[in-house]
C-alpha cells in the first residue's frame, strides 16, 4: 500500500503527483512496469495506491557487473521506458533504485510519481528540475522541457555504472556532478572497464549526448541490447542468475567471450588487420584474467552441478582452466604486436593519372594539414616533447608547415617562364560559373579512407617510441594538466597510432565534450572522420571547426578534397577557392582545384595553377609533368627534364619526353621513343606513333609503317595515327592503303583526311600535312 504523507496535510503538488502516478499505472501495461491493484482516497489516510507486492532487490544492490549482465538488467528498463513513451509518459526518474530485480529474473520498474504526460500541470517552479541529480540528463538540470530523451539518458548512465561501477559524471558534490554532465565530462565506458566492447560503449555513448535528438529511442535502445546478447538463447535464466550471483555469472561467461574474441582476432590477423587483432586480443585477456582471479569460485560453482558441463551458449557454458587461457592469449598477443611493429605507414599507391597531378598522398596531405596548429607544430609532437618523465624520444621528422616555403626566396627556372608569381593565383584563373557545377556527380578515388586494416593515423606520431613509451610519455604530460584541450586531443591521437583506436576515439570524443570550442580540436577529429570513411560526420567536424575559425584555410581544403572526391563538385570548388583566398599557398587546395578543372573540360586553363604548384614544391615530379602539358614544346622539354631528373623511372615522364621531342623533331627522339617503349611494356599507342614518325624522317619507311601498324591495333580510334600512316603509306607508293587509312580518319571526325580525300589521290606525300 502506498499512501502520500499519511496524518499530515497535503499541498496542491503532492496531489497532483499523486493522481498522476495512479493515472500513469492505470493506462500503461507492461511486463516490466509494476501495476496498479486499486486506488482511492481515505479519510484518514489521504490518497492510497494498491500495488502488487514484488519480491527482490534493486538494481542498486546487485552493484557492478561484467558487460553481459549489465545489458540483461538494462534491457527491461529500456522496454519499461520505451512501453511508457508509447502511452505519451515519460517517467524523468529512472534509477537503480527504482528497478526491482527479482529471484525469477524479472526486472520491474516502479515509483511513477515523476512520471509526466503532454497536457499536465507540472506542478513544478518554472525552471525547476526535477529528478535525481545523478541520473538527470542536461535538460533536466537546466529545468528546460523533459521528453522521453531524458529517460533515454538515464538509462545510459544506468548502464555506464553496472559495468563500471560508478557514475559517469560522479563528483563529491551533487552541484559538482550535475555541471559535469552538463559539459559532458566523463570518461569513455571502454577506456573504464575493458572488458566492455565497442557497440556496448558506442550504445552508453550515444544515450549520454548533449543533445537530446542525437539520442536513440527507447525503442531502439532496447532492440540494439537485444541484439547484443550472442552468448544465451535464455535471457530470463541467465538475468536470473546474475541477480542471484553477479560474481559467478561474471565467472561463468568469461571463458566464452575469450574464446569467441581469440578467434575473431585470428581472423583479423588473418585479414592482415594486426591493430584490430591487438583491440579484441586485450579484451580477451580482461576476461581471461577476471576469470582466473575468480576460478575458486568458478570451480566451486562447477562442482556443485555435480559434473563440469561443456563450453557452449547459455546456462551451459562452464568455467575452463582460466589461467591457460590467459597464457595463451598473452603469447597471440606477443604475435600479433610483431606483426603491428612491421607494418610500415602505407605507401603512395595512388597511380599516375594521364594530364593529372597526382598528389603525393592523400593520406599524408591529410595528415600534414590536419595536424598544424595555430603555432606551426602538431598537438603530438608538442606533447611528446612536453614529457619530461621518460626518455626524450627519438628526433622525428618536423611537421608539415608552409612556414619554410614562405620564407624560402622563389628562383628563376626556365621552365616557368616568369619566376616571380605574386599575389592569388585565383587573379590568373578563369572562374567557373556555379550554374554549370553540380553536387550529384559520380564520387571518385575515395581512397582518404583508411583501407581495411590500415591505420587511422601514421605510427610515425609516436616519435619513434614504443606505442606503450609514447602512451606512458602522453598520459603522463596530461596529468600535470588535466584540462589542457590540446594535450587531450594530442591524447587521443597518440591512442590512435599506437593501435588504441578505440580508446583514442573514444578519448577524441571526450575532448571535445569537454572543449566543444576548440577549433583545431574539431579540425582535427574532421580528418580522423574522413580516414573512418564517416563522411557525414566529417561534415559536421568541418561545419564546426570553420564556424569557431572561419579563416581555418586547412580545413576549407580538406573539406575541398573530400567534397570533390564525394562529387559534390560546386561546393567543393567555392571551398578550394575560399581556402586559396584566404592562403595563396595552400597547394593542396591547387593540387585538388586542378583535378576539379580537368573533371569539368577546362583543362587548358590550369597553367597558372601548376606553375604555382612547382614553384611551391618544385621536388615534385608529376606536377612538372602535368605543367609541361599546357606548355609550348621548348619550355615543356624542359619540364620533362625536371620531372625526370627528380624520378628517373617515371613511365608517364618517358613517355611523355618522347612525345615532346618527337614535336621537337629533337635527334634524341628515337632513343627517347626507344626507352619509353621498354618502360611501358609497349602498350602505349602515342609512343610508337611518335617514334614511327621519327623513322619515317630518318627515311626508314619499313620501320615507320611498323611502328604506326602497332598504334593503329592499341588504338584504332585516335584519327592521327592513320593519319601518320596514310602519310607514310604514301611516301612508300602504297595509295590504296593509303586512301583506306585517310577515309577512316575522315569518318572519326578528321577534317584534314576528309579534304585530302576530296582532292583526290596523291602521286605522293608531299602535300600531305600530318
Amino acid at each position: 500500500m502506498k499512501v502520500l504523507r499519511p496524518g499530515g496535510a497535503l499541498d496542491d503538488a503532492a496531489r497532483a503527483r499523486f493522481k498522476r502516478e495512479a493515472r500513469a499505472l492505470a493506462e500503461v501495461r507492461a511486463p516490466e512496469l509494476v501495476r496498479l491493484l486499486d486506488s482511492g482516497v481515505d479519510d484518514e489516510l489521504g490518497p492510497w495506491l494498491a500495488l502488487p507486492l514484488v519480491p527482490g532487490t534493486t538494481v542498486r544492490a546487485i552493484g557492478r557487473v561484467c558487460p553481459e549482465a549489465a545489458i540483461l538488467l538494462a534491457l527491461p528498463i529500456a522496454r519499461a521506458a520505451a512501453a511508457l513513451h508509447a502511452a505519451g509518459f515519460v517517467h524523468r526518474d529512472l534509477k537503480p533504485d527504482n528497478a526491482i530485480a527479482t529471484p525469477s529474473g524479472e526486472i520491474v520498474v516502479i515509483d511513477l510519481g515523476l512520471a509526466w504526460a503532454e497536457g499536465m500541470s507540472r506542478w513544478t517552479e518554472e525552471g525547476a528540475a526535477v529528478g535525481s541529480v545523478g541520473y538527470m540528463a542536461p535538460e533536466q538540470i537546466e529545468g528546460a522541457t523533459v521528453g522521453a530523451p531524458a529517460d533515454v539518458w538515464a538509462i545510459g548512465v544506468i548502464l555506464y555504472e553496472l559495468v563500471a561501477g560508478k557514475r559517469p559524471f560522479a563528483r563529491a558534490r551533487a552541484t559538482e556532478e550535475a555541471a559535469a554532465a552538463l559539459v559532458g565530462a566523463c570518461s569513455p565506458l571502454g577506456a573504464v572497464e575493458r572488458r566492455c566492447g565497442d557497440e556496448l560503449a558506442s550504445i552508453v555513448a550515444r544515450c549520454l549526448a548533449r543533445d537530446p535528438s542525437a539520442r536513440p529511442t527507447a525503442a531502439a535502445l532496447a532492440e540494439q541490447l537485444e541484439g547484443l546478447i550472442d552468448w544465451t538463447d535464455t535471457i530470463g535464466d541467465d538475468r536470473a542468475a546474475v541477480i542471484a550471483d553477479p560474481i559467478g555469472y561474471a565467472t561463468r561467461v568469461a571463458p566464452f567471450r575469450a574464446r569467441r574474441l581469440e578467434r575473431l582476432a585470428k581472423e583479423a590477423v588473418a585479414a592482415k588487420r594486426p591493430f584490430a587483432a591487438l583491440a579484441m586480443l586485450d579484451r580477451a585477456l580482461a576476461y581471461a584474467e577476471d576469470a582466473a582471479a575468480k576460478r575458486g569460485s568458478a570451480e566451486a560453482l562447477s562442482s556443485s552441478k555435480g559434473r563440469a558441463e561443456p563450453e557452449g551458449r547459455g546456462r551451459g557454458v562452464a568455467p575452463r582452466a582460466a589461467a591457460g587461457i590467459v597464457a595463451e592469449l598473452s603469447a597471440l598477443v606477443a604475435e600479433v604486436e610483431t606483426a603491428a611493429a612491421a607494418i610500415a605507414p602505407p605507401k603512395d599507391t595512388t597511380p599516375d593519372l594521364p594530364r593529372a597531378v597526382k598528389p603525393r598522398s592523400p593520406w599524408r596531405a591529410m595528415i600534414a594539414t590536419a595536424l598544424v596548429a595555430a603555432a606551426g607544430a602538431t598537438a603530438v609532437t608538442w606533447l611528446l616533447t612536453r614529457s619530461q618523465s621518460s626518455p626524450a624520444p627519438q628526433a622525428a621528422p618536423p611537421p608539415v608547415t608552409l612556414a619554410s616555403i614562405d620564407a624560402a626566396p622563389a628562383s628563376p627556372d626556365p621552365a616557368l617562364g616568369d619566376p616571380e608569381l605574386t599575389g592569388s593565383p585565383l587573379a590568373q584563373l578563369p572562374p567557373i560559373p556555379l550554374d554549370r557545377l553540380k553536387n550529384d556527380d559520380k564520387p571518385f578515388k575515395l581512397d582518404l579512407a583508411a583501407a581495411a586494416g590500415e591505420p587511422l593515423v601514421p605510427t610515425s606520431l609516436l616519435g619513434g617510441r614504443t606505442p606503450d613509451e609514447a602512451i606512458a610519455a602522453v598520459d603522463a604530460a596530461l596529468a600535470r594538466d588535466p584540462g589542457d584541450q590540446e594535450a587531450l586531443v594530442g591524447q587521443a591521437m597518440i591512442y590512435i597510432a599506437a593501435g588504441r583506436t578505440k580508446q583514442g576515439l573514444q578519448l577524441l570524443d571526450e575532448a571535445m565534450r569537454l572543449h566543444p570550442k576548440y577549433a583545431a580540436g574539431w579540425a582535427m577529429k574532421s580528418f580522423v572522420e574522413v580516414r573512418r570513411g564517416r563522411w557525414d560526420a566529417a561534415e559536421q567536424a568541418f561545419a564546426r571547426a570553420l564556424e569557431l575559425d572561419p579563416q581555418d584555410s586547412k580545413s576549407l581544403t580538406n573539406r575541398g578534397i573530400m567534397r570533390h572526391r564525394l562529387g559534390h563538385i560546386r561546393d567543393a570548388y567555392q571551398d578550394l577557392r575560399a581556402a586559396l583566398a584566404i592562403d595563396p599557398r595552400e597547394n593542396n587546395a591547387l593540387y585538388e582545384l586542378v583535378q576539379l578543372y580537368q573533371r569539368n573540360g577546362r583543362a587548358d586553363e590550369i597553367g597558372p595553377i601548376l606553375e604555382r604548384i612547382v614553384q611551391l614544391d618544385p621536388d615534385n615530379a608529376t606536377a612538372w609533368l602535368d605543367l609541361s602539358q599546357t606548355q609550348e614544346p621548348r619550355k615543356a622539354k624542359v619540364s620533362v627534364e625536371r620531372a625526370l631528373a627528380l624520378d628517373p623511372t617515371s613511365v608517364r615522364g618517358l613517355d611523355r619526353r618522347c612525345n615532346v621531342l618527337a614535336m621537337l623533331e629533337d635527334p634524341g627522339t628515337r632513343d627517347a621513343c626507344d626507352q619509353a617503349i621498354a618502360a611501358d611494356g609497349g602498350v602505349e599507342a602515342e609512343m610508337f606513333a611518335d617514334r614511327g614518325m621519327t623513322r619515317y624522317k630518318a627515311g626508314d619507311d619499313a620501320g615507320a609503317l611498323e611502328d604506326l601498324d602497332r598504334a593503329v591495333k592499341l588504338d584504332d580510334q585516335t584519327a592521327q595515327y592513320l593519319v601518320d600512316r596514310a602519310i607514310v603509306h604514301l611516301h612508300a607508293g602504297h595509295r590504296d592503303q593509303a586512301h583506306a587509312d585517310l577515309d577512316r580518319a575522315c569518318k572519326l571526325g578528321d577534317r584534314g583526311a576528309c579534304a585530302e580525300l576530296a582532292n583526290g589521290p596523291r602521286k605522293d606525300a608531299a602535300n600531305v600535312v600530318p
